[in-house]
């Protein structure tokens, strides 16, 4: 026996030995990280650590605000000190449903802020596309804008064009 392992328990005759090694849990790296990155494909080439050299960083996939939902009621993120969300929406949403854009992403903000309630929330608004015209867009995050301005620890991110 190694000096390391503790005595062997004996069960109908059998040697079994006893370890006190934990085991694995997917969630061990959430509890641990103090900033979470919620990304749609945009995220996809950024580099976690680069922009978070000296903090724990979990960076996760999130197409769109129900997925974030999702991992908001299912998951285990821990207790981080900052949670960035950027969620992806897709043209064909935009112009049919931008009302439900804005309900989506202020429902997505409101569960952050009381799940989270010691974080520090960052939600990005929409970016602009090509082919949507920018007052669509304009709309869709001035309504995010209002409807989030009263959350408690949600910060609005919005992002200026230069045209």
């Amino acid at each position: 026996m190694s000096q390391n392992s503790t005595p062997p328990d004996s069960m109908n005759g059998h040697v079994k030995e006893r370890t006190h090694t934990p085991l694995p849990s997917h969630r061990t790296p959430a509890t641990q990280a103090s900033v979470v990155l919620l990304m749609d494909s945009i995220g996809k080439n950024i580099e976690p650590k680069k922009l978070f050299p000296r903090q724990g960083v979990r960076a996760l996939h999130c197409r769109n605000t129900k997925r974030v939902h999702e991992l908001f009621t299912n998951d285990d993120l821990g207790s981080p000190q900052c949670i960035i969300i950027h969620t992806g929406t897709t043209c064909m949403n935009l112009h049919s449903l931008n009302k439900g854009i804005a309900k989506a992403m202020h429902e997505m903000a409101e569960k952050a802020s009381q799940t989270f309630p010691t974080s520090r929330i960052l939600v990005s608004t929409l970016l602009p596309w090509l082919d949507v015209p920018h007052s669509v867009i304009d709309k869709i995050n001035e309504e995010v804008r209002h409807s989030c301005s009263s959350l408690p620890n949600v910060h609005l991110v919005h992002h200026t064009v230069a045209l």
